[in-house]
């Protein structure tokens, strides 16, 4: 790959008649082909005293989501390719990091251990194509010399192994867990009838129910699915070694898969993800997720969302910066509420035991004193100047709340939509 791959796009407003594609986006196996384009667009628009472009503004240039934009910028940012300098109250601004070039040498140097690691597999198979004799396990599970048969490719003349399983000869636990995997869907990985990660994955389910009870490996899997099909909200990467998993590598990583996890990946130093999941949802929200906010209410945190629909739009930001605004909305709904519970009009207005049903007045309170709904966001709800001015003067002039904040300002131009830094920048 010596040359510069060229990717032709029609010019429109970005006045680009073709996107540049370095090598260090191509070479890096974490990166899918929108990553590489989002990126070329923002080192486009870091030309111009760095990128203000809204995700919306690259999802239509690209034909895409601002889901899927979004989910490439917080690639991109973790991969090391770009950099979030500042927030100017709608938009999130973006530069390109000058340090990303070097990671080309690292992409090259991996992708040619990665070569070398699938040359010396197939010679492996190419070894062992002859038949073994014929040798009993030290636990008494089936051998693949036991089950493998040799069938004949008729126009290569390679011997291909199929491995033909009596699924009769396993427990009710095993065959039930085993359904129960194969249902799961995308994108768990199903093994494939007669194949090599079939039988192992078989081996590996019934060792496992040996010490385990059932039901605990039912939930671990369940667990991995839910955590595996959100990975944009953890810190999980389909692409990346270790993280997507078959059930033959549920229970452990196999020989292959463990020299690809390197001490940058997640998934480094860990015994297995059933022994990760078995440890339940809020130890892998805590360990693997990417909220910084703990939801502590979360009834209330769902009803933010569902009248976000109801009053902002029927699009619901989802991204974890979005989801930890909303708890922290939750939090701060809750504590300004029990501050306030001696508050006679407050006590006669609002039932304090119905907080989920209540959130409601924060959305009124922002529609009280703008019209421009495209430019509320998620923080709106979670900031300073919500608790301090818009909650409390909304529900005073209601009626449902005495007037005992005697630092409220009020300004007739309009409350300054001053959001709330969550993040510490």
């Amino acid at each position: 790959m010596e040359n510069d791959e060229i990717v032709e796009i029609e010019q429109n407003e970005f006045n680009l008649k073709y996107v540049k594609m370095e090598p260090e986006l191509f070479l890096n196996p974490n990166l899918n082909k929108t990553d590489c384009l989002v990126f070329c667009m923002i080192e486009f628009k870091d030309g111009e005293k760095h990128c203000w472009a809204s995700n919306k503004y690259i999802a239509d240039f690209l034909d895409v989501s601002t889901t899927t934009v979004s989910t490439s910028i917080s690639r991109l940012k973790e991969e090391g390719y770009i950099e979030e300098v500042g927030f100017n109250g709608r938009k999130r601004i973006l530069k390109i990091n000058p340090a990303y070039k070097q990671l080309k040498n690292e992409h090259i140097r991996k992708l040619n251990g990665r070569i070398k690691e699938y040359l010396n597999i197939i010679n492996n198979r190419l070894i062992n194509n002859s038949e073994k004799e014929v040798k009993p396990s030290k636990d008494g599970l089936m051998t693949s010399d036991e089950v493998v048969q040799s069938d004949v490719n008729n126009l290569s003349g390679k011997v291909r192994k199929r491995y033909k399983e009596d699924m009769t000869a396993y427990s009710p636990d095993v065959q039930n867990l085993y359904e129960l995997w194969m249902s799961l869907g995308s994108p768990i990985k199903r093994h494939k009838n007669g194949s090599k990660a079939n039988h192992n994955a078989l081996c590996a389910l019934k060792k496992a129910v040996k010490k385990f009870p059932s039901d605990k490996i039912g939930d671990a899997m369940l667990l991995y699915h839910k955590v595996i099909n959100s990975a944009q909200d953890y810190k999980l990467n389909i692409r990346a070694p270790g993280h997507l998993v078959g059930l033959d590598e549920f229970f452990g990583f196999d020989k292959y898969t463990l020299p690809r996890i390197d001490n940058k990946n997640i998934a480094y130093g860990i015994q297995s993800w059933f022994e990760e999941c078995s440890k339940g949802e809020l130890y892998m929200e805590r360990v693997y997720g990417k909220h910084k906010v703990e939801d502590e209410q979360p009834e209330i945190t769902t009803a933010l969302k569902k009248y976000w629909a109801e009053y902002i739009s029927k699009e619901v930001p989802h991204s974890p910066g979005d989801e930890d605004c909303f708890r922290l909305a939750a939090k701060r709904f809750k504590e300004f509420m029990k501050k306030n519970r001696n508050n006679v009009a407050l006590y006669d207005n609002i039932d304090v035991k119905k907080l989920p049903r209540d959130s409601k007045y924060l959305y009124e309170a922002i529609i009280s004193v703008t019209e421009e709904l495209h430019k509320v966001t998620p923080a709106w709800l979670c900031s300073d100047n919500m608790f301090r001015k818009r909650l409390p003067i909304y529900l005073i002039d209601q009626g449902m709340m005495d007037n005992e904040y005697d630092d409220i300002e009020r300004d007739q131009s309009g409350l300054v939509n001053q959001l709330y830094d969550m993040y510490g920048g």
